[in-house]
Order: C-alpha cells, then structure tokens, then sequence
C-alpha cells in the first residue's frame, strides 16, 4: 500500500513536506505563540502535533497598511524563531514567566520537604 504525497484534488494537491529541525522549530513557535506574546491575540492552532502537509509563503505589505505595520528591513530576518529572538521584549518578558513558574515550583517542593522533615522529627515517618 502506497502513502499518498499529496492532499488530493480537494487542497490543490498539496505536497508533503519534510520537517526539519528549522522547520519544526518554527511550526513549534506558532503552535506557541499564544504564550510568547500574551498582549497580542493569536488564535490556538487547531492542531496537537505538528502537520505533515503545509505550505509556507512570505507575507508582502500591501500599499493601504499604514508605515507603523510595517516592519523595517533591519529588524527582518530569516525565520520566526530569529525574529522572535531580536526582540527584546518578548523574550525578556518569556524569561520573567519562566522564573516565575520555577520560583512557585521551588516554593510548593521546599513546604513538602519541611513537612517532610517535621514529620520525620516527631518520629511518624522513618528514613
């Protein structure tokens, strides 16, 4: 039995493509981007793992958007994953969140382990 390569006249006969580490990396970071940058709405991706056929384009401004839309071509840059990298914001604003969570992680282990060994003082646990 033959895997078929395309989609099928129903989407144009779209091909399958091969993932690799850079294209993974970025379906990743639009699967994620909802969690990069929480002031902007990006709508979930209606996909759990990553597609196995997809088409990728590069997005031309039209001439009615206004200057201020438009990214200059220094801050562009090859991929997703190097644009969302440059800037700063973003990513400093990622690392907050990062700590955060592993600070309440750190938190939640230590009152466990002082439990543990309030327990462990009173002679209910042994070890």
């Amino acid at each position: 039995m033959e895997i078929s390569q395309t989609t099928g006249d129903g989407w144009f006969g779209m091909k399958k493509n091969v993932l690799t580490p850079e294209l993974k990396d970025e379906l990743n970071l639009i699967k994620l981007r909802g969690f990069i940058n929480p002031k902007t709405f990006a709508k979930k991706p209606d996909w759990k793992e990553l597609p196995e056929y997809f088409q990728i384009g590069t997005v031309i401004a039209g001439g009615d958007e206004p200057k201020s839309m438009k990214l200059p071509k220094s801050e562009r840059k090859g991929n997703l994953v190097d644009q969302f990298l440059s800037d700063d914001k973003d990513v400093a604003w990622t690392k907050n969140k990062f700590k955060e969570i592993q600070q309440k992680k750190k938190s939640v282990i230590k009152k466990r382990l002082d439990k543990f060994k309030k327990m462990k003082r009173r002679g209910v646990v042994r070890g």
